[in-house]
């Protein structure tokens, strides 16, 4: 049962479609962003996706007395399946031409969760780790919204139903309520987690109930909408507040009560156009309403072709950007000619070939998931690669992956999960791990990423230190006082004799940092204060070990000019951090121990970016590989830096 048909309200999708790209595009003006408040263009697709939903269940309620799920599924199916299938196919066969195993495999995971619809829950789970590569480089992120759409399309209907029977002469106030306690968790919730809540389906119901609501009011009470100069006003307000939103609202407690204005704009806009007053015409205008019509089709199709540009262009222009865009259109169009109108069509295409393309598309596209994650990411299509790095690992994310492996496996081995960077693992905060011997100096390190460098450096190297016991625990930078807590009660801590401190530092944390060491110096324990990791800048946005070897006219690798070019890379804004590190160990009167001197030589003018076998000691700017904490651990039982300290 169709509606009838709005011009402005595809116009409406056009406006939010353009900031969209615009927005993923990181366009800017100078320095500062074009449009910083585009993000909340995914509100206005939630919004009229809300009011046409339950404009068209409505209207089959109050014509037929009835409503027909399965009918309601099948459009909803045409209407997303076909197209959205199309881009996933094409995107994972791109996915297997550009990216590297470790990417791949993320990949498959995310194609996975874009299949079945849940997407908003996986990118909530795994755009949360610590060092996760940037959103700007993951083909299918922008599917959170669609699957924060499938799970209304599931669940409102049946909503709407029980309240249309048991609270039919009151459904616009009951959907208010709903309205308002969604805003009003959305607010709350933000504000706890704001990572989850921006993925959540229960921080968005209530911008898709806002276009219901409005769906309800327009069926029940359309002889009170206002008329005459008032109606024009109202439509341009609600315009002005959508475009108002895109250019000043920064990106800071979304979603929540600030995205009520976009919110609200919308519902304005579809409210009160439709007549011949400017705002209308501009939306109802031609080309507003071709690029409308294609919006659905242009929004699945411009991530993956950014996300993929990105991952094969270093120096992005604006010209570069230009064209991603002008890519994104051109695909846009025969997706929605060829793909969407024919599939919408049931004359066209019959119930039994949307069924069987979707099973067979979708069949084919977890198989290839399912081959790639057992098949670790395909090395074997990167045989150039293999020959360039040789024996080292050209895939960071693996290399990240076996420098984290070590703590897992302890963990595994007492039944608990894999530690993280920046918190305290349930093993780290509730299990000991020292023998209980009195024989041994039992040793704590604390810190972010770079502890897990130093635990796997000492870890690797306990038989040459058979004095002493190494345990980690990981804490956040902000260093909170429930985080400081939970580590005075850890039995680790307990049961420490030294504690080492090593922690990554930035300008905000260093107040907290140093407040921290004093407590911590006043704890019994001896502290050892570790410097600043140390940390090299990237060369034409690659690693210097990556830059080296693809810019190098011999294939051995000449270790003495790679050293080198390490001392020249030093990170100076490490360097001026490790200096008040340093002042605060002298003021304390604590032992410090500099990884500057560990790693590099200022003598001989290098730092070591290759053990002696040839394995790179870093696998980006700062983390140490395995091979690299098993050298830089002899380094330290060789010096005899904890013999030192312990005395």
């Amino acid at each position: 049962m169709s509606l009838t048909y709005r011009p402005e309200i595809d116009g409406l999708r056009a406006i939010s479609v353009i900031a969209i790209l615009i927005y993923h595009a990181e366009l800017t003006i100078g320095e500062h962003k074009l449009m910083p408040g585009a993000f909340l263009a995914v509100e206005v697709f939630f919004v009229i996706s809300g009011f046409l939903i339950t404009s068209l269940i409505l209207k089959e309620l109050e014509q037929k007395g009835g409503f027909s799920l399965r009918q309601f599924y099948e459009r909803r199916a045409r209407r997303l399946f076909p197209a959205l299938l199309v881009v996933l196919t094409v995107t994972a066969l791109f996915a297997w031409l550009i990216l590297l195993p470790g990417q791949l495999v993320d990949f498959a995971y995310s194609l996975l969760a874009a299949l079945f619809f849940v997407s908003n829950i996986y990118w909530d789970f795994s755009l949360q780790e610590y060092g996760a590569p940037s959103g700007w480089l993951q083909p299918l992120l922008h599917t959170w919204t669609l699957a924060v759409e499938e799970q209304f399309y599931i669940l409102f209907p049946l909503v709407l139903l029980i309240l249309y029977r048991f609270l039919r002469d009151r459904l616009t106030l009951a959907l208010m309520a709903l309205c308002l306690l969604g805003l009003c968790f959305a607010h709350w919730f933000t504000g706890v987690d704001p990572h989850s809540s921006f993925y959540s389906l229960g921080s968005r119901f209530w911008e898709l109930l806002a276009g219901a609501i409005l769906a309800v009011a327009q069926q029940r009470a359309v002889k009170t909408y206002p008329k005459g100069l008032l109606r024009p006003i109202l439509n341009f307000l609600g315009l002005a507040l959508i475009a108002g939103s895109f250019i000043f609202i920064e990106f800071e407690h979304h979603p929540g009560f600030i995205t009520v204005f976009t919110v609200l704009g919308t519902v304005m806009v579809i409210a009160f156009s439709g007549g011949g007053d400017i705002v209308t015409r501009l939306l109802a205008s031609k080309p507003f309403v071709a690029i409308g019509l294609m919006s659905y089709s242009l929004y699945l199709w411009h991530y993956p072709i950014f996300a993929y540009a990105r991952h094969i262009q270093s120096n992005i222009i604006l010209a570069d950007k230009l064209i991603w865009m002008a890519l994104s259109l051109a695909l846009a169009v025969p997706s929605y000619r060829f793909i969407e109108k024919p599939f919408r069509n049931r004359q066209l295409v019959s119930q039994r070939w949307l069924w069987s393309t979707t099973i067979v598309l979708a069949g084919l596209l977890v198989a290839f998931s399912i081959f790639v994650i057992q098949d670790k990411g395909s090395r074997q299509r990167f045989a150039d690669l293999q020959t360039l790095y040789g024996i080292n690992e050209f895939d960071t994310r693996i290399l990240k992956q076996e420098s984290y492996g070590i703590l897992a496996e302890l963990a595994a081995e007492h039944g608990f999960g894999p530690s993280v960077p920046l918190k305290a693992s349930e093993y780290e905060s509730s299990e000991l791990w020292y023998s209980g011997s009195a024989d041994t100096h039992k040793v704590l390190i604390i810190g972010v990423s770079a502890s897990i460098d130093l635990f796997n450096a000492l870890y690797l190297n306990r038989e040459r230190l058979p004095a002493f016991e190494f345990a980690r625990f990981g804490i956040s930078k902000e260093l909170l006082p429930e985080d400081v807590a939970t580590l005075f009660a850890a039995p680790n801590f307990e049961q420490a004799d030294t504690v080492l401190v090593y922690m990554a530092l930035n300008g905000p944390t260093i107040d907290r940092y140093q407040n921290f060491v004093r407590t911590l110096s006043t704890s019994g324990k001896d502290i050892v204060i570790v410097s600043h990791p140390a940390a090299f800048k990237s060369k034409d946005n690659e690693s210097l070990f990556d830059w080296f070897l693809q810019h190098s006219s011999d294939s051995r690798i000449d270790a003495s000019e790679l050293d080198h070019l390490y001392f020249r890379h030093q990170d100076r804004r490490s360097v001026f951090l490790d200096a008040i590190v340093q002042a605060l160990a002298e003021e304390l009167d604590l032992p410090f121990m500099n990884m500057w001197d560990l790693v590099c030589s200022e003598q001989l003018e290098s730092c070591s970016a290759i053990t002696p076998d040839g394995y790179r000691t870093f696998y980006d700017h700062v983390h140490w590989t395995i091979e690299g904490a098993d050298f830089f651990g002899k380094r330290i039982a060789e010096r005899g830096w904890l013999e030192t300290l312990h005395q």
